[in-house]
Parts: C-alpha cells; structure tokens; sequence
C-alpha cells in the first residue's frame, strides 16, 4: 500500500517553523484521507458544511482516521496526538487541510494534466513524500549536481549557482508513484557518471514524470479561500507575458510586465536615522535616576517625541502589473536583518498574506541587482560589508550590558516606580532589541539605503511600454524568489 510521508524536518528554530511541520503533516492526513475515499465520495466525507471543525469531522469518521494511521498510511514526523491538537486548536488549519485536499483529487488531472485521472479512484494511488531518501533526497543530489555546473548556471543564469534549493524548486510535498521512484534512482545513477549534469537535463527529467502523471512537485499554502492550484514554469509564453510583457498580435501597446508603480503605496526613499538623545537606561518618567552599569549610550530616548521621531529602517518599492503603472500588484522590501547581520529582500504580493519568495544573502542581492547595474551593485557591496563589520563590532560592546539591559525590563515589571515606565512598549521586545536596531540602522542602514534611494529615484523614469533599469531589476529580483528564473523547474502551488 501506498503512503502519504512528511519525513523529519530541521530542527525547528521557531514556532513558525513548529506551525510549518504541523500543517504539513495535517494535509498529508488529509490527503490520504482524499485518496482513501476518491472522488465520487469527497463531498461526502470532507465536507465543511457537516463538519465545521475537526472535532465534529473525528467524531464520524474516526474510522478511517484510525486506519490511515493505524495502518500507517501516512509516515510523518509529528505524532497523532500532536496532529489532531492542532487541528482541532486552529480550526483555520483544518479548514486549509481539507480544502487542498478536496481540490487536488477533483481538479489535478483536468487543471495540470490528465495522466493524474486515477488520482479520483478510491484507494492510495501515490505517495506524499517530503525528505524522504528514495525520491526528495536523490532529487537534492540532482539539483546539487546540477547546481555545481557552474559553466551552464553562467552561461543560462549569469549567476554561478542558485543560492538556495527553493529558487530551483519550492516544492514542501512530492506526489510521485512507483515508477517515480524507480525512474528517479535510475536518473541519479546515471547522472553521476556525468561532469556535465546540467540543470536543462534535470528540468527536462522532472518535466517527463510530470506530464506522465508520475510526479507532482507541490508547494503548499494555507488556503483562506477558494483554492486555487496554479502551475508554475509549465508555459514560458505564459511566464514571458506576466514578467516582461508582450505585445499581441497587431497591437502597439504592451501587455503585462512587471513595472515600477508611479504612485508608491509606499514612498521610494529612506529617512536617515538619526541617534535620539538618551536617559541612561531610564524613561522621562525619572529623568533624574540612571540605571548603575548601563551607559547612556544603551539607554532609552529622552522623550515619547523623540522615539516617535524614529524611521522605518526598510526601503519598499510598489510593483504593478501594467505598463500604466497605476497598479500595485505587490512590494518589495529590503533591510537589515539585526539578528543575524544579513540583508534581507522580500517580494510580498498585495493581499495574499503572504511572502512571495526571499533573498536573505547580500551576496546573492548585489549579483542580481548587477544585472541591472553593475556600478551601484558594487557600491551596494562595498557599503553593506563595511557597514555590517561595524555593526558586528557595536553588536559586540552591547552584548557585554545585555544581561543589565534585559534585567532592567524585569526590575521595572516588579516595581514600575523604581526606574519609571519604558518608552519601548512592545511586549516581544526588550530595551536591548531596541538599541541593537539604533546599531544597525547607523551603521548599516543609514549607508546602504542612502544608496538604493539615489538609485531607485535617479532610474525610475516612468516611461509607458519602455522598462528602465528599476524595471529590470524588479523582473529579474521576482524571477528569482518566485522560483521562476530560466532554470527553475515546473512545480504547482495549492492555495
């Protein structure tokens, strides 16, 4: 019999991270549970009309719940008891679960591709596999492979290598059969006999198990709505008009693209930071009383006015999805991470919820802007590295009062009177997240973003139907954190 697996994820670091194995392993019960029961019945038993949380669906069909698990149809690395906690405590979850699982078995062979018909056959027609050795660790020794050719990456990407696996593929759950399997280990053999594996051999490998009905890469979101299953890097005319634009057939006006809004929901431009002046330690409710060890450079700002003087650290810019550029179709943000000293790019879509895929490596962040100029993306390099050696400097000096600083926020819980009322009234932070982000946005953030500022607004010519450099580089910056670069593989997103 065949089973739905969600193997051992890394250790979680998070309780985002805590939600992210639970919600997988909820939806690979899910989808067992769909597989078991097959199409003409799916309505009948996953319904949420009848069962509007977990608890009222257990209670008919605990049967089949006890069989998948009992019987091990699914090989997950979260136990029943934790699965069904979670289920039944975020009922949104379940909601999720049983929405992507009712649309896969009723809508996969008509909306991807018809070899996956005998998806709506009672019984468990494939496996859901994530980490597993045979299919997801062989297909990272592939992409690992192929990711080494650094001649082909060059020539197809002008980037030596993807920096991370989910630029190539997001995928969280493969759907693949026996023959997948089979194929893929056959495929891996072969591969390493190779020293020019290269990724247009991959994505035409994955592209044929795919149209056979034999693998489906899958990358999973919570579904608030209507789920909607949408393949990604299936049709190139399809990505070309939603990222370049084209001009149809007898027609002078473009269509689609990415561009830069004319009128930014978020204004392009950075307000330096400016350091406020400080009370040692304390608020202006006892201006007169400084905190002993802690120096006034580590304290709080000297009133309410001067906190609220404070800027954001990040750079946004409005993407439209029309030459007219009067559209948001999504964001981009980039700054500073503090907790980790690295520079963060997130491209955001509007009103999903969500991100649309990340850079998280400076590195990785200059070599695409260098596709739209060269020049800046140097002086971006120069600039952050110097910058963040500073900041790691700072961070340093700071860390030697953290242990005073984080005690001070307990002591004025205790007794308020004793240091008077902090400034900094965000509850997940303390005094010291507050100072460390002071550090980074001089250091750091002051420099760099003065930079991209110039940049953005000196390049920014709005000029219908004729992208500029900043047009560039929002098409190339999206290409590569959607995964829809020219050598990202063909993956479908459930949402």
């Amino acid at each position: 019999m065949s089973r739905v697996r969600v193997p051992s994820l890394p250790p979680l670091i998070n309780s985002g991270m805590s939600e992210t194995a639970n919600f997988e392993s909820a939806q690979a019960l899910f989808c067992a549970i769909a597989d078991k029961v097959g199409s003409n019945k799916i309505d009948n038993v996953l319904n949420l009309e009848k069962y509007k949380t977990y608890s009222d669906f257990r209670i008919t069909n605990i049967k089949i719940i006890d069989e998948i698990f009992d019987k091990n149809k699914i090989d997950v690395d979260v136990d029943r008891k934790t699965i069904e906690k979670f289920l039944t405590d975020k009922t949104s979850w379940y909601i999720s679960s049983v929405k992507i699982a009712v649309k896969l078995i009723k809508d996969l062979a008509t909306e991807i591709d018809n070899d996956f018909a005998d998806i709506t056959k009672p019984g468990y027609q494939r496996n859901y596999i994530r980490g597993d050795k045979d299919v997801v660790g062989s297909i990272d020794k592939l992409y690992n492979l192929a990711n080494a050719n650094t001649r082909i990456n060059i020539e197809l990407m002008k980037i030596p290598a993807f920096g991370d696996i989910n630029k190539w593929s997001p995928a969280d759950i493969y759907y693949a059969s026996k023959k997948a399997k089979s194929s893929i280990k056959s495929e891996l053999s072969e591969s390493l006999k190779k020293t020019t594996y290269s990724f247009p051999d991959l994505n035409t490998f994955i592209s044929k198990l795919i149209n056979s009905g034999d693998l489906l890469p899958l990358s999973l979101k919570k579904a608030t709505g209507v789920v909607k299953i949408v393949p990604v890097n299936f049709d190139m005319d399809v990505r070309t008009k939603m990222i370049d634009g084209v001009y149809p057939k007898g027609s002078k006006s473009i269509q689609g693209g990415l561009w830069c809004s004319s009128n930014q929901s978020v204004k392009i431009g950075f307000k330096s930071f400016k350091k406020y002046p400080e009370i040692s330690g304390v608020s202006s409710v006892k201006k007169e009383k400084a905190v002993p060890g802690i120096p006034k450079e580590y304290g709080e700002p000297a009133s309410k006015s001067e906190l609220d003087k404070v800027p954001s650290s990040s750079i946004y810019v409005s993407v439209s999805g029309s030459s007219s550029r009067n559209t948001e179709v999504g964001y981009i943000q980039m700054r500073h991470d503090r907790s980790n000293g690295s520079w963060k790019v997130d491209y955001s879509p509007s009103g999903s919820g969500g991100r649309g895929g990340s850079v998280v490596s400076h590195k990785m962040f200059s070599k695409l802007l260098n596709f739209a100029d060269p020049a800046v993306a140097s002086e971006f390099l120069t600039a952050f590295e110097k910058g963040n050696t500073k900041y790691k400097l700072d961070l340093k000096k700071l860390e030697e009062y953290k242990i005073l600083i984080r005690k001070l926020n307990v002591d004025r819980k205790k007794d308020p009177k004793l240091y008077g009322i902090s400034l900094f009234q965000n509850p997940k932070r303390t005094s010291y997240d507050y100072v460390r982000g002071e550090l980074s946005s001089i250091a750091v953030t002051n420099k760099v973003n003065d930079i991209l500022q110039k940049w953005f607004m000196t390049n920014n010519i709005v000029d219908k139907d004729k992208p500029n450099k900043v047009d560039d580089f929002i098409r190339i910056l999206y290409r590569y954190v959607t995964s829809r670069s020219e050598t990202s593989a063909k993956f479908v997103i459930a949402k």
